[in-house]
């Protein structure tokens, strides 16, 4: 899965992955626009991804894995 901000002029800092549950499955450290994470090894389900920017502000997305 590729990540990219849509406005393009913060850094992405840190990716984060949680289950429906709230448990944390991936943590991801960045510092750039886009960033690539591999989640060929998670089950198929309901994600939730965390994004986090140079200037400190998240932004929360749900993700299905098929």
């Amino acid at each position: 899965v590729t990540i990219v901000l849509k406005d393009g002029s913060d850094l992405i800092t840190s990716i984060s992955v949680y289950d429906v549950l709230g448990k944390q499955i991936m943590n991801v450290k960045a510092n750039s626009i886009s960033e690539t994470i591999d989640l060929s090894s998670v089950n198929s389900g309901i994600y939730f991804v965390e994004v986090a920017t140079e200037n400190n502000s998240k932004v929360v997305k749900k993700l299905i894995v098929k």
